[in-house]
């Protein structure tokens, strides 16, 4: 058995309030500020007894790596400076390493050797039965972190912000030490800039190149620039958090496959319903194999739009204006009221639940631009909201998914949801619905979920593995999916129009369940002409057959208007 001991000078001295460990040979160095009682002048005993577990905690995380060496570890001795003066530590280490296991090395804890003078806090000595244990590199073990945002606008304002207020607090360890921004006069970095110019990078070569940066927070916007900064940031040793989920929903197979070859981590909990911890739920608590799928209302402002149109009775253009003024809405709202938005974020769920990742164009789409007021003047009459919900389903057959504005009864959980809150209610083979409701954008809510994310990576340096895949996944054709299909037609007053209609779904096998004018509605045309608007419902039928019907029926002489199509799950 190999047994040596090492000058402390090849091991890194205590930087800031990190603690270190670094290997050299077959002793793993910890170092550590460790702050003085302001009585007594002595080592703080919370303080020293926290070190300890960092230490313990550590080289349980290496000794359950496994690896070249490490699984030929016989004992592990860690000597502590001023153990005699807390005793042998056997409760602190005892909850780390069970010595009675043969599988694992046993673990020892002891004095300084005589004549060894150190400066750091800790020595563990590792006895092999080889002569170094190369495996064990730098750690750094996080008693604080080191933060850089990389875009300073509304987002990147939030996280400085919750950070600024958190740093009050005594035991603050999560530190803002750089910001990356072009724009140093803008509304939000302007304050920042000229109350400390020296926190801003002149380029992103400058914040790679910060050794005291452990994680930059993206919050830059798009997938051009923030891929490559991000790609950089992970190659760069750099941890990386985000909000952005174009970036994710477009490049996450490719980032992810980054972070875990550069063992970083990559984590993106407030690009999806902001302060809703939907994304840890999925990560950390449930059964991901055990979903059956979900529905979620992921955009606010959608949804705001939808609830103004039913309840103030206003067209679409009309509460998208205020949208607008009220900051709900961008002024460019494509990304918006086109599903664009809620289509990255449905991407990113089912990434967590399948373990697979699709691209945003396999997912079936459809705005709200196109509703009106008669639409949800139907959907009361029927008991029924429409929201415009994020739809994944799960069964032997493959899945089903797609983002579509729904008709939804009154007494379900998202017809519930008013404003430009979102929710997410989650179905499992064993538990009934969950439902998470909470802001899904805005900076402060979204800065949560990006504190959140850094806590994570404080107390978990290393990444965390990958969800499981659920074998290839077979997206089921929207065209075999049963909907109960409701249609608005817009049409010329004339005779025989009902009759048509008939003859044409009879002849694709489609029932109709029910008809009704709304002659509140009805308008008199140019030529004196009176424009008639009425709906049909349907019998449950496939997707499929009401499309074919429909392509024959927005043909006919009489339609001044493609039919509107709303759906209902059943």
């Amino acid at each position: 058995m190999s047994r040596s001991i090492v000058k402390i000078s090849n091991a890194p001295t205590p930087i800031g309030p990190y603690s270190q460990a670094v290997s050299c040979g077959n002793m793993l160095f910890v170092s550590g500020q460790i702050p003085l009682d302001p009585e007594s002048g002595e080592l703080a005993i919370n303080s020293f007894a926290e070190q300890c577990h960092r230490v313990l905690l550590n080289l349980q995380l290496i000794l359950q790596a496994g690896g070249s060496g490490l699984d030929r570890v016989l004992k592990v001795t860690i000597y502590m400076k001023n153990l005699t003066q807390f005793g042998e530590l056997n409760e602190i280490y005892a909850e780390y390493f069970d010595a009675s296991k043969p599988a694992r090395a046993c673990v020892e804890v002891s004095d300084l050797p005589k004549g060894v003078d150190i400066e750091m806090d800790a020595i563990a000595e590792i006895s092999s039965d080889i002569e170094s244990l190369s495996t064990i590199n730098y750690i750094k073990l996080m008693s604080a972190l080191n933060v850089a945002i990389a875009g300073f606008g509304t987002i990147g304002s939030g996280v400085s912000h919750v950070l600024e207020q958190h740093s009050e607090h005594p035991d603050a360890n999560i530190n803002l030490v750089g910001i990356l921004e072009c724009d140093t006069q803008g509304v939000f970095a302007r304050p920042w800039f000229e109350k400390n110019p020296d926190l801003f990078y002149k380029n992103q070569e400058k914040l790679f190149a910060d050794s005291r940066v452990d994680v930059i927070v993206e919050t830059i916007g798009g997938s051009g620039f923030a891929r490559e900064l991000t790609m950089a940031a992970l190659q760069n040793g750099k941890h990386v958090i985000t909000a952005n989920k174009d970036l994710i929903a477009i490049h996450g197979t490719e980032l992810m496959k980054i972070a875990q070859e550069n063992g970083r981590h990559l984590l993106f909990e407030a690009s999806v319903a902001g302060a809703i911890p939907v994304l840890r739920l999925l990560k950390d608590y449930l059964q991901v194999q055990d979903i059956l799928g979900f529905q979620g209302i992921l955009n606010g402002t959608t949804n705001y739009i939808l609830c103004e149109m039913e309840s103030n009775d206003l067209s679409f253009g009309e509460a998208l204006s205020q949208a607008q003024e009220l900051g709900f809405a961008e002024q460019d709202p494509t990304n918006d009221v086109k599903g664009f938005d809620a289509r990255y974020k449905l991407v990113i769920l089912t990434y967590l639940i399948t373990g697979q990742w699709l691209a945003p164009e396999q997912i079936t789409l459809e705005g709200i631009d196109h509703l009106e007021a008669a639409d949800f003047e139907y959907a009361e009459r029927m008991g029924r909201r429409i929201k415009l919900i994020a739809n994944l389903r799960l069964d032997d057959n493959g899945i089903q998914i797609y983002v579509l504005p729904l008709m939804i009864e009154k007494d379900d959980m998202l017809a519930k949801i008013s404003g430009s809150t979102n929710a997410v209610t989650l179905s499992g083979k064993y538990t009934e619905d969950i439902t998470l409701i909470g802001k899904g954008a805005g900076s402060l809510p979204t800065a949560s979920a990006i504190v959140s994310d850094l806590n994570k990576v404080k107390r978990h340096p290393e990444p965390f593995p990958l969800p499981p895949t659920s074998g290839k996944l077979t997206i089921e054709a929207m065209k075999n999916i049963r909907f109960r299909h409701t249609l608005r037609f817009e049409v010329r007053d004339h005779p025989g129009i009902f009759g048509h209609i008939g003859k044409i779904f009879e002849r694709h096998s489609i029932n109709i369940y029910a008809l009704e004018q709304l002659p509140q509605y009805h308008r008199i045309g140019k030529k004196g002409e009176e424009t008639v608007i009425f709906t049909l419902t349907l019998q449950n039928c496939l997707e499929g057959l009401v499309l074919k019907a429909l392509k024959e029926i927005n043909q006919a002489g009489y339609m001044l208007k493609p039919v509107v199509l709303l759906r209902e799950i059943v």
